[in-house]
């Protein structure tokens, strides 16, 4: 009975599903199928009467499947790996170099009394006579003045201290000087970028140009260098951090940083008040994106100095010319990335999300991690159960280290409250996936767009499966006997349940990646640990309310129906129309535990839906035992015979649990795929991913 819903009903169905957040009586129907084993349970809470083994029990499983581990903080000090460490730990102390310059000139124990009587001294005697290394020295004291000024709450004050540093360290980088000179120079201009930032960021003048600082020469005026076709307009952050002072625990792979020229920052960029079309796909936390600060000098005259300061996009710009040289820039994509957390409103956002997906329901979307780029191909990672992008850090940290794919690819990341049914979860990226398109590439024309990349971890590998599966009209012919036009239900129930039944492979998806899916359940799903699970998750009462409404409209009793329940709720009168499996399902215990049990039928039936046939789909799967034999091996939580599918262009065994997402073979196997994507099956060896590798397999 073939069936194709018209593109504006298609759409009145997107709004709808967009606008109400709610589930209608086929998302009861897809908790028999589609559903992750941690959904609703609404009856029998008896499992605390068993006492505090079930307890322990419960706390023990939480724990293990989500704590996170990653933690940001911001330090009064730069992280031991930042060369501004070393440069700092000095305490103040002036260089031997600084202080010969200051003995030769008698002015050592004016610095002791006075920094600023020597500096004003050095200024006055190099205009005489220029020399290096009165510049140096220069450099060196207003850098160390100004740190002290800002230790001291004199803010402003230390701001014009460190215009002065990063001024004569740009004019004295170029002279014929020793290889620790051109290092201090360098830590100093660094230094002096990084905290000017931060300084002009906390006073909130940000936006202002022209900005008149007093300085040790006299006034300072300092403009923002909007120009650039990679510069960053400084208007758009609402905060910056300094990236050598952002200390980072927890993420299994290593930072990717440079110390270069320019200061390393996280700039913030807030989600407007009011979102455009396009803002649909900015998290709701806003983006963080890398920057590089640095101060360069404008034009000069007497009694007044100018400067420019500049913001670029760490990902795009990575050299400047400098006083006539090019040289590489500083850049910390990790710090960008582990702030994300630091904005996200609730500390765990998956967990949350799992047990009362109903309030978090709000942020279900497709978000980008910066800006579009119609120049790199989107790669939509979809997290799993009690989990949210978070996961994927450490994959995409190492995409973005790596110069080619970093240059190629732009992540895009599927956030969804995993209490609510797989079905309902995969209509809604359906849905926005097509909203992408249209936003992105509206005419169609842009072959990057048309050539995405999905992966999926878990349960995101279950949503991610239906985006390439067709389903025919099989699951509507196994629940319904009449078309639907002729089941009494509104005309919204009717469209929500085609939009979520019937679905086509997504054109636009060529490369898919299952990692730990449970195609065909899990044991776990089962077992006391998903009915505890059940029990805690808070689907609320209005939408099974209204679910069960809307099947007290479909039929009548049938006297067999009790054979063919498993766990019976109050009868619920059922009319005709629904086939002895609808009949069945509209009777049952509304427990969608039981869609993840081994070898459930309806798991196995989305099994056989035909694959796209331009998508090419991987595997890879988590062995806790590598001695295990592989039909009998299992990652802890899905073992082997539920992750394979036969078919797969390949399939990368990894020795993990269930949360591999992280691990180096893993972010190894997706980094081979992604250059196999490209066209490329040789690409050079990755440093930071070894060392990870290395120190796994120890």
């Amino acid at each position: 009975m073939p069936r194709q819903t018209p593109i504006t009903v298609r759409r009145e169905v997107q709004v709808r599903i967009h606008q109400e957040m709610t589930l209608s009586a086929v998302a009861i129907l897809l908790y028999q199928w589609f559903v992750h084993p941690l959904t609703v349970m609404i009856a029998n809470r008896k499992f605390f009467t068993r006492g505090p083994q079930s307890l322990l029990l419960l706390a023990i499983s939480l724990f293990v499947i989500s704590c996170g581990g990653l933690e940001v903080s911001t330090l009064t000090k730069p992280i031991q790996e930042s060369q501004l460490a070393t440069f700092l730990s000095h305490d103040h102390h002036l260089s031997d170099r600084s202080r010969q310059t200051l003995d030769n000139n008698q002015l050592l124990k004016d610095y002791k009394k006075s920094p600023d009587h020597a500096i004003h001294a050095l200024i006055e005697l190099d205009r005489k006579t220029p020399s290096v290394d009165n510049k140096l020295c220069i450099a060196e004291i207003s850098s160390r003045r100004a740190e002290l000024l800002e230790s001291e709450g004199e803010h402003q004050k230390a701001l014009g201290y460190y215009l002065c540093a990063a001024k004569y360290a740009i004019i004295t980088h170029r002279k014929p000087i020793l290889p620790e000179s051109i290092e201090n120079l360098r830590n100093i201009y660094n230094l002096s970028c990084s905290q000017a930032t931060s300084i002009i960021y906390d006073l909130k003048v940000a936006d202002r140009d022209n900005l008149r600082i007093e300085g040790p020469e006299g006034i300072y005026t300092i403009s923002w260098d909007r120009s650039g076709k990679y510069t960053i307009d400084p208007t758009q952050f609402d905060s910056i951090k300094a990236a050598d002072y952002i200390e980072i625990k927890g993420m299994l792979t290593e930072r990717v940083r440079r110390d270069a020229v320019g200061a390393a920052m996280a700039g913030h960029m807030k989600r407007p008040a009011k979102p455009s079309k396009k803002d649909a796909f900015m998290p709701h936390t806003g983006f963080v994106i890398p920057a590089t600060a640095c101060i360069q000098l404008d034009e000069m005259h007497h009694g007044s100095q100018s400067f420019q300061l500049t913001l670029f996009n760490s990902y795009r710009k990575h050299t400047i010319n400098l006083d006539g040289d090019d040289l590489k820039l500083s850049y910390d994509f990790t710090t960008a990335l582990a702030l994300i957390k630091t904005y996200s409103p609730e500390e765990d956002f998956g967990f949350s999300g799992m047990l009362n997906p109903n309030k978090y329901e709000q942020f279900t979307g497709l978000y980008l991690l910066r800006d579009y780029d119609p120049d790199k191909i989107p790669v939509v990672l979809v997290h799993g159960l009690m989990s949210s992008p978070l996961t994927w850090l450490d994959a995409i940290n190492v995409i973005q280290s790596d110069p080619v794919l970093r240059e190629k690819y732009q992540p895009v990341m599927f956030f969804y409250p995993t209490g609510y049914p797989i079905g309902y979860s995969a209509a809604k990226l359906r849905i926005l996936l097509d909203d992408f398109q249209e936003v992105y590439n509206p005419n169609g024309s842009n072959p990057h767009m048309k050539n995405m990349v999905m992966i999926g971890h878990s349960m995101g590998g279950l949503l991610t499966n239906m985006q390439i599966r067709e389903s025919g009209d099989d699951i509507y012919n196994a629940l319904f006997e009449r078309p639907i036009e002729q089941i009494d239900m509104s005309q919204q129930q009717k469209d929500t349940i085609m939009a979520i039944i019937e679905f086509s492979p997504n054109p636009n998806i060529k490369r898919v990646v299952f990692a730990a899916a449970p195609h065909r359940g899990s044991d776990i799903a089962s077992g006391k640990i998903g009915d505890i699970a059940r029990w805690l998750i808070n689907i609320p009462f209005d939408i099974i309310e209204q679910s069960v409404t809307a099947f007290s409209q479909m039929a009548t009793l049938d006297a067999n129906t009790s054979k063919l329940t498993r766990l019976a709720p109050p009868s619920l009168p059922l009319v005709d129309g629904l086939t002895p499996t609808g009949v069945k399902i509209s009777s049952e215990r509304l427990d969608g535990i039981a869609s993840l049990e081994p070898n459930n039928p309806f798991n196995l039936a989305v099994l056989k839906m035909p694959i796209g046939k331009n998508t090419t789909y991987h595997s890879i799967i988590g062995s806790k035992n590598l001695n295990d034999p592989l039909a009998e091996s299992s990652d802890g939580v899905v073992p082997y015979w539920s992750s394979h599918l036969d078919g797969a262009a390949s399939e990368k065994i990894v020795h993990s649990g269930h949360s591999l997402t992280g691990k180096g073979a893993t972010i190894a196997e997706i980094r081979r795929i992604l250059f196999l994507h490209l066209g490329q099956t040789s690409y050079p060896e990755l440093p930071l991913l070894e060392k990870q590798i290395a120190r796994e397999a120890e």
